[in-house]
């Protein structure tokens, strides 16, 4: 089982890490729409740690792109462990307490 879930993971980071660098340099809808607007591109209420998809610390292009996907990649992978175990964890609560309610009656 670990195997597989490995490989998965494996499977998972070079797609997310190696799809990225065949992203658009386009902007997207929203983006496209604001500068339209004259909208300032800059201005935002808080700093994004990957703008425009990209790490800023990493000099070579390509890597920025590729372990920005990949940490997207596996920041949805976290996320997703997370409310699995969280739903998990809730469905045996629920279970006990069904199970000391029968054996009450």
């Amino acid at each position: 089982m670990k195997s597989l879930f490995l490989g998965i993971l494996l499977l998972a980071l070079a797609v997310g890490g190696g799809l990225s660098l065949l992203a658009s340099e386009a902007p997207d809808g929203l983006e496209h729409t604001l500068t339209e607007m004259g909208a300032d591109e800059h201005r935002s209420m808080i700093d994004s740690p990957m703008p425009d998809y990209e790490i800023p610390v990493i000099q070579n292009k390509w890597a920025r792109k590729a372990i920005a996907g990949a940490s997207g990649t596996l920041a949805v992978l976290g996320l997703t462990i997370l409310v699995g175990w969280s739903l998990r964890r809730a469905h045996a609560r629920s279970s006990m307490g069904d199970k000391s309610a029968s054996q009450d009656s």
